[in-house]
Parts: C-alpha cells; sequence; structure tokens
C-alpha cells in the first residue's frame, strides 16, 4: 500500500497525477491512498478512474478516519472522505434526489442501522460486534440495502445515504 498526497512542493502546483499513472502502471497490484489537502471533485474522479483505491482529505483526517481508510484499502474496496462524498453526490453522482425518502422507508430498521454504522465509517465486522449478529448476516442486511437503494458499491452507498439523513449526518 501506498499512502500519497497529490502535490509535492509547497506551493502546491507540482501534479501528481502523472505520477500516480506512472507507479500504477508499473505495479498494477499496488493500492494507493491519496492523503491529501485537495478536495476537488473533479480530482477525485480523476484519481478514483486512474486506479487509486482510497481518498481523504487532510482537514478531515482524524486518526480514526486515516485508520478506517488504510483498512479498507489494504481490503482492496474503495474509501472516500464523506466530506468529498457528500460534495460529490451533488456535483457529479448525482444520486440524491426526491425518490430519497421513500427509499429510506423501504430499509428495515435492521438494515437502516447497518447502514447508518457503515456510513459512519465502521467496518462490516466491527458493525456485527457491535450490534450482536453475525458478520454474515450483518453483510446480507448490508447488500439487502445496496440493492434497494439501487447503489453498486461502497461509495454509492455512503453517498446515497448520507444525503437521506437530516442534515447530512450519519
Amino acid at each position: 500500500m501506498l499512502i500519497c498526497d497529490y502535490a509535492f512542493d509547497q506551493a502546491g502546483a507540482f501534479d501528481g497525477l502523472p505520477l500516480i499513472e506512472c507507479i500504477k502502471r508499473s505495479h498494477t497490484e499496488l493500492r494507493i491512498l491519496m492523503l491529501t489537502m485537495h478536495d476537488d471533485p473533479a480530482l477525485v474522479r480523476k484519481l478514483f478512474g486512474i486506479g487509486v483505491r482510497g481518498f481523504l482529505c487532510k482537514a478531515n483526517a482524524t486518526f480514526s478516519r486515516l485508520a478506517a481508510a488504510v483498512r479498507t484499502v489494504a481490503a482492496d474496496q474503495l474509501y472516500i472522505d464523506p466530506e468529498v462524498a457528500l460534495a460529490l453526490s451533488g456535483a457529479q453522482l448525482g444520486f440524491l434526489s426526491r425518490q430519497g425518502e421513500g427509499r429510506r422507508a423501504t430499509l428495515t430498521k435492521r438494515e437502516y442501522e447497518v447502514v447508518r454504522l457503515f456510513a459512519r465509517g465502521m467496518r462490516v465486522s466491527e458493525i456485527a460486534r457491535q450490534v450482536c449478529r453475525s458478520v454474515k448476516t450483518v453483510s446480507t442486511q448490508k447488500a439487502s440495502a445496496m440493492k434497494k437503494m439501487a447503489v453498486r458499491n461502497d461509495i454509492e452507498l455512503v453517498v446515497q445515504f448520507r444525503g437521506l439523513e437530516p442534515g447530512n449526518q450519519a
């Protein structure tokens, strides 16, 4: 795993995109987590497009978020800073709509609880321990919620869920 910044000079002018592209060409299996001060949605899309597996903005990088990001990327899953995901939801992803309230209502109480905890950065195994259910049960509830919410991956799930929460607080 490589934890890498996007800018490599004090002015932040050096574009790290060519470096990341070069690294991914030579080491296709390498999992990259970007830890940077930049939070531009277009940049985030580009980075995920070239194979970056995680993105965390330094301004939001608490120890627990950094640890969650590292665990997620190490497990070969995608991680995106929750605040950046919110920015992407409106600007690029377009998942949020008036249908949101209806989608929330279709989730069972347990599915809603699993997704809420997942959106807070907890892993499925951590959720299972907290709610006293098996990992398989929690995984099934998460998958069921994803199907009901018509999302294809964890990032879409978190983005859409955060858009459904009152005050965008998951």
